[in-house]
């Protein structure tokens, strides 16, 4: 009898996960913040280290996070994700950020 480790997903984790694209069969590993701890799906938002654009948020905290290099958080873009599409956990948001993306969500 085998026994299967289940994985905890809570809020405010950044995980790498494999990101499927809408437009067409590819996908692409990128970190993703997430937004509840469900284990059925996960819900969690873009993370890019692009240029901010509109509708984004440039973490202030990203090396606490995990993240080896600045990083935007694209709050309008919310994904659903399963679990086999989370591949390994950073760290977590500062609550610093924390403060300011909840901001930028209530405002959506």
């Amino acid at each position: 009898m085998s026994s299967q480790v289940s994985i905890v997903y809570q809020t405010w984790d950044v995980w790498l996960a494999d990101v499927h694209f809408e437009e067409i069969n590819q996908s692409k590993k990128r970190p993703v913040l997430i937004l509840n701890d469900s284990t059925v799906v996960v819900y969690a938002l873009k993370m890019t280290s692009h240029d901010v654009r509109t509708g984004e948020y440039p973490l202030k905290r990203w090396k606490e996070a995990g993240l080896d290099r600045p990083t935007v958080v694209r709050i309008g873009k919310k994904l659903q994700l399963s679990s086999k599409d989370m591949i390994r956990k950073f760290g977590q948001i500062h609550p610093v950020d924390r403060v300011e993306i909840m901001k930028k969500l209530k405002s959506l």
